[in-house]
């Protein structure tokens, strides 16, 4: 059995690490760790981590085993097997378990919110609902001030003036495309990986979606852009309209843009497979 590193957690039965697996593996084949993070498009610091069972480094449990599965299919290695073998160590390291993979999104329970808490939430929902009172009376009283305009004082009827439109002015204010207006949403149709960055190289979102799995791409993004291998399993909408595939999976794509004009651009034009640096 190979040495192991400080690093690297074994189980009771001393049985090697997925991460110490995958790393024996690669270098079986003589590739090396950037050769790795080529070919699964996943960043040098999470294969590290993955190599040497740092799962604290990682973000969560879907993405550990999500990036794990791509390592094994980029060294040759049953991707299957070795998520089963990582759910089962991941199971073993309370420290994970227990304080890294937290639920942050369930709600807190009506018990552990403190009465004074309850009481200034009771005061703002109390002074939000008189502005909004106010506002809709003072909306009442310009609409009763606008109707007298037109009143008779004794024999005289004063009406409002209407003044002739400009010919050289247009009247019609140009309507914006609604689809562009619309949310930018992405759907897998098959598991891949994907990761969204801003037009300073800041990562946005990397992670790994299974069939079915959506994500939303922030509206207030500074021209976000996409890098995949599989990009035919992933399928764009924009406002609820489908965008025509950004390429047919034979190739990576980066540096594709996936705002709501990019991606409308491309389904308007003539191009079958979305530009990219890769051409």
């Amino acid at each position: 059995m190979a040495e192991n590193s400080d690093d690297e957690i074994l189980s009771e039965n001393d049985v090697v690490s997925v991460g110490a697996q995958l790393k024996a593996q690669r270098e079986k084949l003589s590739m090396s760790i950037n050769d790795v993070a080529d070919k699964t498009r996943i960043t040098l610091r999470h294969l590290e981590a993955i190599e040497k069972s740092q799962f604290h480094k990682l973000p969560g449990k879907t993405y550990i085993i999500g990036f794990a599965r791509a390592y094994a299919r980029a060294v040759e290695l049953n991707d299957a097997e070795i998520a089963a073998e990582l759910r089962m160590e991941l199971s073993e390291i309370e420290p994970i378990t227990s304080s890294h993979f937290v639920d942050n999104s369930a709600p807190a329970a009506a018990s552990s919110i403190a009465p004074k808490t309850l009481a200034w939430t009771a005061a703002i929902i109390g002074a939000i609902a008189l502005a909004a009172f106010l506002i809709w009376r003072a909306a009442q009283v310009d609409i009763s001030s606008t109707n007298n305009e037109n009143e008779t004082i004794g024999n005289e009827t004063i009406e409002n003036e209407t003044v002739a439109p400009d010919d050289d002015v247009s009247q019609e204010a140009p309507t914006p495309d609604p689809i562009a207006l619309g949310k930018v949403i992405m759907t897998a149709n098959d598991e891949v990986w994907f990761e969204i960055y801003d037009a300073d190289r800041k990562t946005i979102n990397e992670n790994v979606l299974q069939a079915g799995d959506s994500y939303e791409i922030p509206s207030d993004a500074n021209g976000p852009m996409i890098v995949t291998g599989k990009p035919d399993a992933l399928n764009f909408t924009v406002g609820g309209k489908a965008i025509k595939p950004l390429g047919d999976g034979s190739r990576t794509i980066k540096d594709v843009g996936v705002s709501a004009e990019a991606l409308i651009a491309y389904q308007n034009s003539t191009d079958s497979e979305a530009p990219s640096s890769d051409n």
